[in-house]
């Protein structure tokens, strides 16, 4: 069994609460993302899990086994994990081959079984031909994969990866992100991958775990948290979006900043915040009916090539809003020309008082 159980993890360095009362199950098979920016306790809770560090409170069980508690700890070499740094953390006067057999010459298998998992691990992490060479003779999407090979090598039943993408260039990081999910399918193990990137969390993932401040803010499948974020700070992690201030009435948002309202059909009555993902504005609309959010008027300021979009941004009185256009706007759109902004599709906070 290579579930994972969580239950009430709470983590403090010094004074300082980094992980506040973390419960989850992670399931057999699953690829759970830790999504997050910079300190906000990704991390410190996947190497909780690996058992670098002890929860100050709380429990953590992979299978049916108790790996973290208050009365026992297993350590990390004794929990069936395999681990993936940021940093490529490869021998470097030892060759690929060497690297990957490393951890199972601690577990003393015979050169034959030695010399089979190692081909069989190469091969699949498509380093078969550089087996003989050293690190330094390797990119460093190949040194990545050389870290990933020795962690699948034991055959894990659980496979843990702190940022193993954010050193490899963009081109790079997006085919080593279908191979680690295609490779995850074929051992058919569990994963637990930390990244401050929301396109690897949303590529990759079955469900993302957002956090911030060591809080779980949201946990959901990618198209959950993209379309159904539960508050302002997942809307604005996850993609881009518009914050437009409000004031919700019967059948109405009277936006405040640009004297403008939007049709509402919500329950919620008073100051509220309307996000809008600048892919669901569209320029000029030729069907009004299609635009349920409402239309808006204003003036393009600037627009942005860049080959697949045309990235504008509308000025709508006194706020400046983005709208992903598609490309071939780009050459019958003029900068300072009126518009309409048909609106597809809004999300809307209630703005709670103090």
């Amino acid at each position: 069994m290579s579930s994972i159980t969580i239950n009430k993890v709470t983590k403090y360095f010094d004074k300082v609460e980094v992980i506040k009362e973390f419960s989850e199950l992670i399931a057999e098979k699953e690829f759970v993302t830790l999504l997050g920016p910079s300190g906000c306790g990704k991390t410190t809770m996947l190497r909780m899990i690996a058992g670098f560090e002890k929860p100050t409170s709380g429990e953590i069980h992979i299978g049916n086994t108790v790996v973290s508690s208050a009365k026992k700890f297993v350590p990390p070499e004794q929990r069936g994990i395999g681990m993936v740094f940021q940093s490529y953390a490869v021998w470097p006067h030892m060759t690929v081959f060497e690297n990957v057999a490393y951890p199972l010459k601690i577990a003393k298998l015979s050169k034959s079984e030695i010399k089979a998992k190692v081909e069989r691990v190469l091969e699949t992490v498509h380093l078969g031909p550089y087996s003989h060479r050293i690190p330094s003779q390797l990119s460093g999407g190949q040194q990545q994969r050389v870290a990933l090979g020795r962690a699948l090598v034991s055959e894990p039943n659980l496979l843990l990866l702190d940022e193993p993408l954010s050193n490899l260039d963009a081109k790079l990081r997006e085919s080593m992100r279908f191979e680690i999910k295609e490779i995850q399918k074929k051992f058919g193990i569990t994963v637990v991958y930390v990244t401050h990137d929301q396109t690897e969390a949303m590529a990759m993932s079955d469900r993302i775990i957002v956090l911030n401040h060591g809080l779980i803010q949201q946990i959901a499948p990618p198209t959950e948290i993209y379309c159904r974020p539960s508050n302002k700070f997942v809307a604005d992690f996850v993609g881009k979006v518009n914050f437009l201030k409000g004031e919700a009435k019967i059948g109405k948002i009277e936006l405040s900043n640009i004297g403008q309202s939007i049709p509402y059909q919500g329950t919620y009555t008073g100051k509220v915040t309307v996000a809008i993902r600048p892919e669901n504005i569209v320029l000029s609309p030729s069907d009004p009916n299609s635009c349920p959010g409402g239309i808006l008027e204003g003036k393009l300021l600037a627009m942005f090539y860049l080959g697949d979009i045309n990235d504008c941004r509308i000025a709508i009185n006194n706020d400046i809003i983005r709208v992903i256009a598609e490309s071939n706007t780009f050459n019958t759109l003029k900068e300072g020309q009126n518009l309409s902004l048909g609106i597809k599709n809004i999300l809307v906070y209630e703005e709670k008082s103090e």
